[in-house]
């Protein structure tokens, strides 16, 4: 493997801190939304499924899934800004033109969805277990796995997207990314297929 080129470096975090800047403008809806969401999962989960007659020990579970369900739908904001992006704004064209490679290119796409990501939905899945804490009494938590399953989950999402966006006619992704990709991979997604019957 070839020694990493300093520029490449010096490009990739230039575009990371841009990121950054992108994020912080948007932060504030950012953590709207993610305050919404909060509230509608804290009743669904803590007050109208266990009314309902769901078993206390899925409801941990089924969180935990609809965090998945939530960075599905964050990726496919994500893919639709992309595609926007590559059938008018054209702003790919000018980072098409930096001294990077396109592997570098494309993994800041990634890092800016992972930190976007991130900024949603970790507050999401932290304050969601706090004030669902007696639901989750049946789940016994290795940190360093979630984390890990997480960042993959972070990763798989940015890089399905954006593949998926660069890789499809804009017309063909507007029409056919969800009936014809997407609904098997939302049909067979966490809320659907509990991974931990109690």
């Amino acid at each position: 493997m070839p020694p990493i080129n300093k520029q490449y470096f010096f490009t990739y975090r230039a575009l990371v801190r841009r990121n950054f800047y992108v994020i912080r403008q948007r932060l504030q809806h950012a953590l709207t939304n993610a305050v919404v969401r909060i509230f509608v999962d804290v009743i669904e989960f803590g007050g109208l499924l266990p009314a309902m007659g769901v078993s206390e020990a899925l409801i941990a579970p089924l969180f935990v899934g609809s965090i998945g369900l939530q960075l599905l739908f964050q990726g496919m904001g994500f893919g639709l800004r992309t595609i926007f992006d590559v059938k008018f704004n054209r702003f790919i064209d000018y980072h098409m033109t930096l001294p990077l490679p396109k592997r570098w290119l494309f993994a800041s796409y990634i890092t800016y969805f992972c930190m976007e990501a991130t900024i949603i939905t970790l507050p999401l899945f932290t304050i969601g277990i706090l004030l669902l804490g007696t639901k989750f009494h049946t789940v016994a938590p290795n940190y360093l796995l979630f984390f890990i399953v997480y960042l993959m989950t972070l990763i798989f999402y940015g890089t399905l997207f954006l593949g998926l966006s660069l890789y499809y006619e804009f017309d063909w992704f507007m029409e056919n990314v969800w009936p014809r990709r997407l609904t098997f991979l939302l049909m067979l997604s966490p809320p659907f297929l509990i991974w931990h019957i109690g």
